[in-house]
């Protein structure tokens, strides 16, 4: 058979393929997927694509049941050289086998079926297998609603099954980012600020901003984020008294951020933690307990795209920052003749900032 095959040699063909059907029961080694591999090497399309048919109803109805002759299957030269080049089945594959029926006289209908079980060998393993196979069975059922392999479709949610399978990786290739939004990374940021002192304390001390820097490092899993952030440049001097000369306050500190909208270019997230400020001229040298308050606001104006789902992307944004925070110190200054106490005394700073920040998301 094979050599007949290899030879173009239909008559010889014909003839071996009818010796093996006869002895089949006698464990001549020919299957059915085999016969239907044979009819389409010899072009009888007619007699191939109802054992196709039969067979693909056999694996996705799973209430179609008949009864068959057992036969032998033997891994030998035939069935290699009648599988060649068919596993994997790709697209391509089952485009080129359709297109061999497409251009026979069996009917429309035929066609249709056979292209769209030919679709449904690889509709959960390969992306553009899967998306062909919705497109044609909803092609099929559409002209053919009354056929009973569109009712089996139909009644096991068959192309429903397929498009749930391929959803994520539909939305991939739509969007590459897509996946992305409200998931984890990691990231840091520099920012210049401008930010002013409230509270009791404002009573006591003028601020300035001297020079403004600021650092933060982000850790997000999912929706949550743990940021930790250090800044320097707001300065304070007695209102009375004489200056010692001025020092860009220190604070430092820690909060959890909640993501409450992402997309491709656009993040909000407010934040709430701890903090911890060094007053470099209040009390000389006193520090507050700061209760944080704030948000931030990211353009993220560029995303490398991923080549699949779940493949780290390296981001760039700019972000905009408030942040509020709130402590109590005891301080004091010296007047030039006396030390002026001041016992808890209520504090917050207002920080406004923009910086630049990378990202692996």
């Amino acid at each position: 058979m094979k050599a007949s095959l290899e030879a173009r040699d239909k008559e010889r063909s014909e003839q071996a393929l009818g010796y093996l059907r006869v002895n089949v029961s006698q464990g001549a080694p020919l299957t059915r997927y085999e016969e239907y591999l044979v009819n389409m090497e010899l072009g009888d399309y007619e007699s191939a694509i109802p054992i196709y048919v039969d067979l693909r109803r056999r694996k996705l109805d799973p209430e179609y049941r008949r009864e068959e002759e057992t036969r032998v299957q033997v891994q030998d030269a035939l069935s290699k050289y009648l599988q060649r080049d068919l596993v994997p089945l790709t697209k391509d594959k089952a485009d080129s086998l359709y297109a061999l029926v497409d251009k026979s006289d069996v009917s429309l209908e035929s066609k249709k079926l056979y292209q769209n079980l030919l679709y449904s060998e690889a509709m959960f393993t390969d992306y553009e297998v899967g998306m062909a196979f919705i497109g044609a069975a909803k092609d099929y059922m559409m002209y053919h609603p009354t056929s009973i392999y569109s009712e089996f479709l139909t009644k096991h949610k068959v192309v429903s099954a397929v498009e749930n399978c391929w959803r994520r990786e539909n939305e991939f290739r739509n969007d590459s980012l897509k996946h992305k939004y409200y998931t984890g990374g990691i990231g840091a940021h520099v920012y210049t600020w401008y930010g002013f002192m409230g509270g009791e304390a404002s009573d006591l001390w003028n601020d300035e901003m001297g020079d403004a820097f600021m650092f933060d490092l982000t850790l997000r899993v999912w929706r949550i984020s743990l940021n930790a952030f250090w800044s320097t440049g707001l300065m304070i001097e007695p209102k009375v008294g004489y200056s010692r000369g001025k020092t860009e306050d220190e604070s430092y500190g820690f909060t959890f951020g909640f993501t409450a909208f992402d997309s491709r270019y656009f993040r909000v997230e407010p934040f709430i933690g701890i903090g911890f400020t060094n007053y470099e001229y209040a009390g000389f040298g006193t520090e507050s307990f700061d209760n944080v308050f704030g948000g931030n606001v990211d353009f993220r104006f560029y995303a490398s795209k991923p080549s699949r789902v779940g493949e780290m992307t390296f981001a760039v944004d700019l972000r905009l920052k408030y942040m509020v925070q709130f402590g109590e110190f005891d301080g004091g200054f010296d007047t030039g003749n006396s030390l002026v106490v001041a016992d808890e005394v209520s504090v917050n700073r207002h920080v406004f900032g923009i910086g630049l920040g990378i990202e692996l998301w």
